[in-house]
């Protein structure tokens, strides 16, 4: 008798492969794998916002500027105290719980006489002429008046101004001394007797109203 062979039809139907079941562990790496640079990226993105958010907060902004122009800048020391020391006579204009007077410096010699570092008078110039057209500062101090009106080409006749030492608030301020080091020694002196040599002015029609009232505090019984 002839051995019958059966064969399963090619066509017939396989039964369901059965999926597999992963683990959490499977699971969040796969998802990582696909989604990663998405959360580095938002990370980075979120460092960086509050990166610059801490710096705008830790900007200070001054309720006043004082523009001060001589041929070398003043002695650290001398510098902070005199900005404490005009902060009593003003107010919080900006409501961030203190007053702050920013005393900007620049390094100009007007004279001409001894120019000095030559890119130190050109960027003092430029810095000041800048904060000058933008108004930065209303109120200056120099030790050079007539040299600051000259380079203007401008008279003293529109400007409003008082030697230090005829001025009884600003030469009775507490101002304390100061240390300046050099390459040969450590000079020092009183900031009062420094600060004797400048004169504060202002221009006419150039002082804001809040500026106007620090100015009339600080020239309060100044003689001409």
């Amino acid at each position: 008798m002839a051995e019958q062979w059966v064969t399963k039809s090619s066509k017939e139907p396989r039964p369901p492969r059965r999926s597999r079941e992963y683990t959490k562990k499977e699971r969040w790496a796969n998802w990582w794998d696909y989604h990663w640079y998405y959360i580095v990226g938002g990370l980075a993105v979120l460092l960086l916002g509050g990166y610059i958010v801490y710096g705008q907060l830790q900007v200070v902004r001054p309720d006043y500027q004082i523009a001060l122009c001589a041929k070398q800048n003043l002695p650290v020391d001398t510098s902070e105290q005199l900005s404490q020391a005009l902060a009593a006579y003003g107010q919080d204009l900006n409501g961030d719980g203190k007053v702050t007077v920013q005393v900007n410096q620049y390094t100009v010699d007007f004279s001409q006489e001894d120019e000095g570092d030559a890119y130190d008078q050109m960027a003092g110039m430029t810095r000041l002429w800048a904060d000058i057209q933008n108004q930065q500062s209303y109120i200056y101090l120099t030790d050079d008046l007539e040299g600051f009106a000259a380079q203007q080409g401008a008279s003293l006749d529109g400007v409003e101004y008082y030697e230090w030492e005829n001025c009884p608030v600003l030469a009775g301020l507490d101002l304390g001394s100061y240390e300046r080091e050099t390459l040969v020694d450590n000079k020092g002196g009183d900031s009062q007797e420094y600060m004797s040599r400048f004169t504060l002015f202002h221009r006419a029609g150039e002082v804001s109203p809040e500026d106007q009232a620090l100015w009339e505090a600080l020239t309060q019984g100044a003689v001409s």
